[in-house]
C-alpha cells in the first residue's frame, strides 16, 4: 500500500506493474483521491496492459461516491 500525496503518474504506474509477476498476479486496482487527468492515466494503464505488463484498474473518490449512491 501506498500513500501519494501529489498526482499518480507514470513512475508510480511502472512501481506497480513492475511487481507483477505470475506468482503476485496481474492485477492491481490503484486507489487514490483523484488523478486530475484521468484520460491520460487510463492510456498509461491501457498501454502497460498491451504491453502484457498487467492489468490496473483506477478507483478515485467519485467513483466510490457513485457506486454508494448506485440503488
Amino acid at each position: 500500500m501506498k500513500n501519494y500525496s501529489s498526482e499518480v503518474s507514470n513512475p508510480e504506474l511502472d512501481q506497480l506493474s513492475g511487481r507483477f509477476s505470475p506468482n503476485r498476479g496481474k492485477f492491481r486496482i490503484l486507489v487514490c483521491r483523484r488523478i486530475d487527468n484521468m484520460g491520460k492515466f487510463l492510456e498509461r494503464c491501457a498501454n502497460t496492459y498491451h504491453d502484457q505488463r498487467g492489468l490496473v484498474i483506477p478507483l478515485v473518490d467519485k467513483d466510490f461516491v457513485y457506486l454508494l449512491n448506485e440503488e
